[in-house]
């Protein structure tokens, strides 16, 4: 995140991995986030709140900003993003740095990223 020129809220946590938080704490980090990455299994904003009604009070949410890796996700479950992604971090780089940095003018689509709808 920070290679592609995100500021990432959590980057001050020690270690590396999940830490499971309560959303309580979540929100008062990262309520005002521009963008949200990866927003676990959810492809809409409608699953995302209906997951919890409280994720729609998050800035990213109210203006649309919302980005997963799941574009390329296969009938089976598969996701491209987590096999390929680990070999060609370029990629995932470019998706990172195009979704941080729209005004940018970029020819290729996003590969492994794409937009809530």
């Amino acid at each position: 995140i920070e290679d592609a020129g995100g500021n990432y809220v959590w980057n001050t946590l020690p270690g590396t991995g999940r830490v499971p938080m309560d959303l309580e704490k979540v929100y008062n980090k990262a309520k005002d986030a521009d963008i949200w990455i990866n927003p676990g299994a959810c492809r809409t904003f409608r699953a995302l709140s209906d997951l919890d009604s409280r994720l729609s009070g998050f800035k990213a949410f109210q203006q649309k900003q919302i980005f997963n890796a799941t574009k390329n996700l296969l009938p089976n479950g598969a996701n491209s993003y987590w096999e390929l992604g680990v070999l060609r971090p370029d990629l995932v780089l470019l998706d990172l740095l195009y979704i941080f940095h729209p005004e940018l003018d970029h020819q290729n689509p996003l590969v492994f990223f794409e937009k809530l709808n």
